[in-house]
């Protein structure tokens, strides 16, 4: 599976605080992808592979930044940014490989 703009992910959300909190999955879609060179992160336009057997080291080689979705009627749509259901640094994240739990697909648009 790749990652590259437009995929759609799901990713853990921590919701509640100490020994009450659970994590809960959500649904995001990349915005970009950032790969480290020279101890900074920079964009860039490759693909990058992931899948739940890849070791911990090399799903951390690469960051995506990634808004949430909700699923409607008739495919996917951006979460609202000052959505009351939602903490904002929920709402646009930038998440490491290793944070991933799945990969859905890549988003089209008609």
């Amino acid at each position: 599976m790749w990652i590259e703009r437009g995929t759609i992910l799901t990713l853990g959300v921590t919701v509640g605080r100490g020994t009450a909190s659970t994590i809960v999955t959500h649904k995001y879609r990349v915005l970009a992808v950032f790969e480290k060179s020279y101890n900074k992160w920079f964009l860039t336009g490759k693909k990058k592979q992931w899948s739940p057997e890849m070791e911990e080291k090399e799903k951390k080689k690469y960051r995506v930044e990634a808004r949430m979705l909700k699923e409607d009627v008739l495919g996917y749509e951006d979460i609202e940014i000052h959505d009351n259901n939602h903490r904002h640094k929920d709402i646009v994240r930038i998440a490491d490989g290793s944070m991933v739990v799945s990969v859905v697909g890549k988003l089209t648009t008609y």
